[in-house]
């Protein structure tokens, strides 16, 4: 039998390999591959959604006003910023980043009704915490 003079060893040189192997893991990185032609779908999205978001007025406005759902919207603007981000062009960057912003404007006002200015900032507040969130983790190319 073995006594305690070698378990005590063998388990702490155990233990050790055990944390240089997690410590030294290399780390898995998310690389997301946008294709030209969502991209090119998703400028498109931009391009009619951006006259309507873009402006001063802070107002509400209703959603069917929209081309397009808004989260197919969101979804679009999202392949831009990514897309902006990497190609470091900081000037449609910050557009895009406002126009997704902006649609907060865009609520169901019917169901709404008086409360749809209250409703307007809480998600303007939301959808900027979500884009700079996004842009955080989005993966680095």
């Amino acid at each position: 039998m073995l006594d305690n003079d070698l378990w005590i060893p063998l388990f702490a040189l155990m233990g050790l390999a055990l944390v240089i192997k997690f410590a030294w893991r290399p780390k898995k990185r998310k690389i997301l591959r946008i294709s030209p032609a969502s991209v090119q779908a998703s400028r498109k999205v931009a391009i009619e959604v951006l006259p309507l978001v873009e402006g001063d007025a802070d107002h509400p406005m209703d959603e069917r006003l929209l081309p397009y759902p808004k989260d197919r919207i969101k979804s679009a603007l999202k392949i831009l910023i990514y897309q902006f981000a990497h190609t470091k062009q900081s000037g449609e960057l910050e557009r895009v980043k406002n126009c997704y912003v902006g649609l907060a404007r865009f609520q169901d006002l019917e169901m709404l009704g008086e409360n749809a200015v209250k409703v307007c900032a809480s998600e303007r507040e939301r959808l900027s915490a979500d884009i700079h969130r996004y842009l955080m983790n989005a993966p680095r190319g």
